[in-house]
C-alpha cells in the first residue's frame, strides 16, 4: 500500500507538471513538448542556482583548507543549504501534508495514517534534497577543483547528500507542523492571512541575510578560527558533517546517526497530531439567522467577486502572490520615506542618475511582478467547480474576463505604488517618467494575457493540494521563468546596446512591445481561447 501510494504522489507530481487538459488525442503530442520545455527550465534554473553557489563556495573553500579546517568550509556551506532548505520548505510542508485535497478521503480508507503521512513527509524530502544537493554539490566540486577529493571523500560526499536533508527536512516539518496548529483553530477565511504573516517574516528574515550575504561573507573568511570554534563547540552536527566530508568515518556516522533520529523525534510528533490537525475545523463560528433584504449584483461583478474570494481564501495564492504585491507596495513606500539616503547611494551614476536610476527601479519592479503570475493557474485551481461554473448562466468570455479583471486590478495599483516610489527618487524628465509607467502597464497586461493563455493550454485538474497548481504546474512555471528570462535578456541588451540607444527609445520599444503582445494575446482568449475553455 505504501508504494502505491507513493507511485500516486508522484504521478501526481508528474500530472501536475505535464498535464495539458482532458485531451487524449493529443496526449503524446503534449507530453512530450511539455517534457522538452521542461527540461530547458530545469536547466535554466538549476544552472542560475549552481553558479551562483559555486561563487559563493569559491570564496570560502582556499582560506578555510590552506589553515587545516577544511571541515569548516563545508560546514559553512551547509549552513547556507540548511536556510535555503528552511525557506523553501516550510510553507510545502504546510500545504503537502496539511492542506492535501484528498486527506480526508484517504483517512476514510483501510489505510493506515502512517502510510498517507509518510508518502507527503518523502515529497518534502525529495524537495529538500534538490535545494541541498545544488548547494553541497557546487561545494564538493570546488574543492576537487582546488585540491581533489580522496576515496573516503566521495563516499562521505554521497553519504551526506542522502543524510543531510533530513535536517532541513526536520526544520521544515516542524514549521510546517506549527503553521498548521496555528491555523487548525483559525476561520476558514482567515487562514489565508496567518499564512501571509508567517510567509512575511521568512521572507524579511530572508532579504536581511541576503542584503548583508557579502559582509556575512566577508566575516566568516576573516574570523575562520573563531567560526571554526564556534561551530565545533555548538553545532555539533554541522561540525561532524564538515569532518565527514573530508574523509572521517566516525564522524560521518556520528552525524547520520544524530540526523536519523532527529527525523525519527520530528516524524513521530507529526504523526501523533496528523489526524487531529487535518479534520480539526473548529475555526467556523456558528452563524445566527438574520432576515436582511436579498442583495442582487450584476454577473460580471459576481464573477469578479468570486475570483476575489479565492484569492483571499486560498492560503497557497495568498502566500505566493500575496508577497510579490506586498513588495510592490513596500518597495514604493520605502522609496518615499528612505529617498536621501537611496540618492546618496546614487550618486555613481552621475549626471545620469534619473535616466540610468529609472531604468535599474522599472527592472526591479518587472522582476517582483514575474512573481504574480495570478492568472497562470486560474483554470487549474477550477478543478471540481469547473463544471459548476460551466453551468451557470453566464458567457464563457465573463468567466475568462473576470480572471483578467482579477490579476490587473491586484497588480496595477501595487505595480503604479512603486513606479511612484521610483520616479520621486530618481527625478527623470517627464518623458521617461511617463515611460516608465507605460511600460509597468503593458508589462501587466503581458502578464495576464500570457498567463491565462498558457493555462487555457496547460490546465492541471490533477492536483491534490493548492500547492501543486500554484507552485509546481506547467503554466505556472513557464510564465514565472518566461518572464524572468525576458527581463534578464532585455538587461543584457540594454548593457550591450545602451550606449547606441536613447533611455526613452530603448524604454518605449519594450513597452510597444509588452502592449502588442498583449493585444495579440486577448485577441487569441477573446477567440480560441473561448473555444478551448469550453472544451476542458
Amino acid at each position: 500500500m505504501l508504494g502505491t501510494l507513493l507511485k500516486k504522489e508522484l504521478a501526481g507530481l508528474g500530472n501536475t507538471l505535464m498535464s495539458s487538459g482532458k485531451n487524449a488525442g493529443k496526449k503524446r503530442k503534449n507530453s512530450t513538448g511539455s517534457k522538452i520545455l521542461l527540461g530547458f527550465v530545469g536547466i535554466y534554473l538549476f544552472g542560475f542556482m549552481g553558479v551562483l553557489f559555486y561563487n559563493m563556495a569559491d570564496v570560502f573553500c582556499e582560506p578555510f583548507v590552506e589553515m587545516g579546517i577544511g571541515w569548516a568550509y563545508y560546514a559553512v556551506m551547509s549552513i547556507m543549504a540548511l536556510t535555503f532548505c528552511i525557506i523553501g520548505g516550510a510553507m510545502t510542508a504546510y500545504s503537502t501534508i496539511y492542506k492535501a485535497k484528498d486527506n480526508e478521503f484517504l483517512l476514510s480508507l483501510p489505510i493506515r495514517p502512517s502510510q498517507i503521512l509518510s508518502t507527503r513527509v518523502f515529497i518534502c524530502y525529495a524537495v529538500d534534497f534538490m535545494i541541498s544537493a545544488i548547494v553541497m554539490i557546487m561545494a564538493f566540486v570546488v574543492y576537487e577543483t582546488h585540491f581533489g577529493l580522496t576515496f573516503s571523500m566521495i563516499v562521505g560526499g554521497i553519504v551526506i547528500l542522502l543524510v543531510f536533508p533530513l535536517f532541513g527536512l526536520v526544520l521544515s516539518l516542524l514549521l510546517g507542523w506549527l503553521i498548521g496548529v496555528a491555523t487548525s483553530k483559525v476561520p476558514e477565511e482567515k487562514k489565508s492571512y496567518v499564512s501571509l504573516a508567517f510567509a512575511f517574516v521568512f521572507l524579511i528574515g530572508y532579504f536581511v541575510i541576503y542584503s548583508k550575504m557579502m559582509d556575512i561573507m566577508d566575516l566568516i573568511v576573516n574570523a575562520k578560527d573563531s567560526v571554526a570554534g564556534f561551530l565545533e563547540t555548538w553545532i555539533k552536527p554541522v561540525f561532524w558533517m564538515g569532518k565527514g566530508a573530508t574523509g572521517d568515518w566516525l564522524a560521518l556516522f556520528e552525524f547520520t546517526a544524530v540526523a536519523c533520529a532527529a527525523f525519527a523525534i520530528v516524524y513521530n510528533i507529526l504523526s501523533a497530531s496528523f489526524i487531529k490537525i487535518v479534520t480539526t475545523n473548529k475555526g467556523i463560528k456558528k452563524v445566527k439567522y438574520k432576515e436582511e433584504q436579498l442583495k442582487t449584483v450584476d454577473q460580471k461583478k459576481a464573477l469578479l467577486d468570486r475570483e476575489f474570494l479565492r484569492f483571499r481564501r486560498n492560503t497557497t495564492i495568498m502566500v505566493n502572490f500575496g508577497l510579490g504585491l506586498l513588495l510592490l507596495v513596500m518597495m514604493g513606500i520605502a522609496l518615499f520615506i528612505f529617498k536621501g539616503k537611496i540618492t546618496q547611494l546614487m550618486t555613481g551614476f552621475g549626471d545620469g542618475i534619473g535616466e540610468t536610476g529609472l531604468l535599474i527601479g522599472t527592472g526591479v519592479l518587472l522582476y517582483c511582478l514575474s512573481m504574480c503570475p495570478i492568472t497562470a493557474p486560474s483554470v487549474s485551481l477550477e478543478a471540481n467547480t469547473l463544471w459548476l461554473i460551466r453551468s451557470l448562466p453566464v458567457s464563457t468570455w465573463d468567466i475568462l474576463a473576470a480572471k483578467l479583471k482579477e490579476h490587473l486590478f491586484l497588480t496595477v495599483p501595487a505595480s503604479l505604488i512603486g513606479i511612484s516610489g521610483v520616479i520621486f527618487v530618481t527625478e527623470p524628465s517627464p518623458l521617461l517618467a511617463v515611460l516608465g509607467v507605460v511600460c509597468i502597464l503593458a508589462f501587466n497586461g503581458f502578464e495576464a494575457t500570457w498567463g491565462l493563455r498558457m493555462n487555457i493550454l496547460k490546465p492541471s485538474f490533477s492536483w491534490t493540494n493548492e500547492a501543486a497548481a500554484v507552485k509546481r504546474s506547467m503554466s505556472v512555471t513557464v510564465v514565472m521563468l518566461g518572464t524572468m528570462g525576458i527581463l534578464i535578456t532585455l538587461f543584457v541588451a540594454y548593457i550591450v546596446l545602451g550606449t547606441y540607444i536613447p533611455a526613452e527609445l530603448y524604454l518605449g520599444g519594450i513597452s510597444a512591445v509588452f502592449a502588442i503582445v498583449s493585444l495579440l494575446n486577448y485577441r487569441w482568449l477573446r477567440t480560441k481561447g473561448v473555444e478551448k475553455f469550453e472544451e476542458l
